[in-house]
């Protein structure tokens, strides 16, 4: 839910542009959801490497395990990327503020950081969405745990 609502809010800020009224409102909002994300990303990467990888359920398929494992990866990834690059895009200017914070420049980087990061925003919105669908695929389609277990249900 959380990148959906950073999907959504930096479509916003992309299409409003710097002069809608609620461009800096929205903006900060986006930035402070951005670095709870890379929190919960960095922690959910060292839960997996604590707890290790759950196991698939038995009626996946082989392409099915693999595709699962590229996209889990692909959203590791990005949870971890999106946020540096829009921490690079933020600061190219100088140090920034958020919610009374100050956020150094730690390396300076040109406007490229912007692009990779709004791009990014697309690529992760569209794995996202195969991934929704993939668990709503097991959960009507093939009718088993999947979407349970995602959900934190039982580990058959």
């Amino acid at each position: 839910m959380l990148i959906t609502a950073l999907v959504i809010s930096g479509w916003y800020v992309v299409e409003a542009g710097y002069m809608a009224a609620r461009y800096r409102l929205v903006l900060d909002g986006h930035q402070l959801v951005g670095l709870i994300v890379l929190v919960l990303g960095l922690g959910m990467v060292i839960w997996h490497r604590i707890s290790g990888r759950p196991e698939f359920v038995a009626t996946l398929t082989r392409a099915e395990r693999i595709a699962a494992r590229i996209v889990h990866w692909t959203l590791y990834a990005l949870m971890l990327g999106l946020p540096v690059t829009g921490y690079l895009a933020a600061t190219a200017d100088g140090p920034v503020k958020l919610f009374g914070l100050t956020l150094p420049v730690l390396i300076r980087v040109d406007s490229v950081a912007l692009e990779v990061h709004v791009y990014a925003g697309y690529v992760v919105a569209v794995v996202a969405i195969f991934h929704a669908s993939a668990a709503l695929k097991h959960h009507f389609v093939n009718r088993d745990q999947t979407l349970r277990r995602m959900l934190g249900g039982k580990r058959d």
